[in-house]
Formats: structure tokens, C-alpha cells, sequence
């Protein structure tokens, strides 16, 4: 749970806003590296799991199209969430009618990961021992 003291508010149009965690004493770098490497973790699977639809040629030619448009872009802050965005709407109704192809199953889990995040660590004079 985060802190009274620390500001919090999500985007009204997106609804997407901080993510907040916190560690006690000093562990916090290593806690904080954790989390950006279980990031890049699940990145580089649902990055498999996008290469794994694209070979299958599952979906719609759209649904393609957007697949191979977030590989070229994944890496891109902006434009991954812009393709990431247009993906998860492509997927939704399948996902909704519970009719998506095994290929795209994983994608839809992971769709939070589809725009690349922005990962902070802030730390005191307690990292430089």
C-alpha cells in the first residue's frame, strides 16, 4: 500500500498511472532492480509470444499487421503503447467471446506490457555503501 504522503493520480482519458512499491532500509536498489528485470522478463516473453502469432499467421490480416508494427516498435515508448493500444482493441472481442487463437492467448494476458514502461529507482546515501 502506498504512503498518505505520496501524490498518486491515473490519466482520465487512459486511466493508466503509477504503479508504486516500496522497501524498507537500503534493499530498495535491489528491490528496485528486481523489478525492472522481471520487466524485461516478461517483455521478452510476450516478444516470443508475438513472434510465435506472427509465424502462425493467426488473426485477421489487422491483427497481423499490428503484430508485426509492435515488434518494429515495442522499444519506442511512445509508439508502442499508440500499436499496443490498437492491438489490445483488435484482440478485445475475441478475448470477450472467449474465441482468441493459442497463439494470441499470452499476448492478450500480457497486454500490459505491450507499452514499453518507464522504470524509476530513487535511493538515498544508504546505495553508496
Amino acid at each position: 500500500a502506498t504512503a498518505g504522503w505520496i501524490p498518486y493520480t491515473v490519466d482520465k482519458k487512459t486511466g493508466r498511472g503509477v504503479a508504486w512499491g516500496n522497501s524498507l532500509f537500503e534493499d530498495n536498489a535491489e528491490y528496485g532492480l528486481g523489478m525492472v528485470l522481471s520487466v524485461n522478463q516478461r517483455r521478452l516473453h510476450v516478444t516470443k509470444c508475438v513472434e510465435a502469432a506472427i509465424q502462425a499467421r493467426v488473426g485477421s490480416p489487422e491483427v497481423q499487421s499490428a503484430l508485426v508494427q509492435w515488434l518494429e516498435k515495442k522499444d519506442d515508448k511512445e509508439m508502442s503503447q499508440v500499436v499496443g493500444d490498437r492491438l489490445q482493441g483488435l484482440l478485445k472481442l475475441q478475448a470477450d467471446a472467449k474465441a482468441l487463437p493459442a497463439e494470441l492467448k499470452e499476448v492478450w494476458r500480457l497486454r500490459d506490457l505491450l507499452a514499453r514502461p518507464s522504470m524509476w529507482m530513487m535511493g538515498g546515501d544508504g546505495w553508496s555503501n
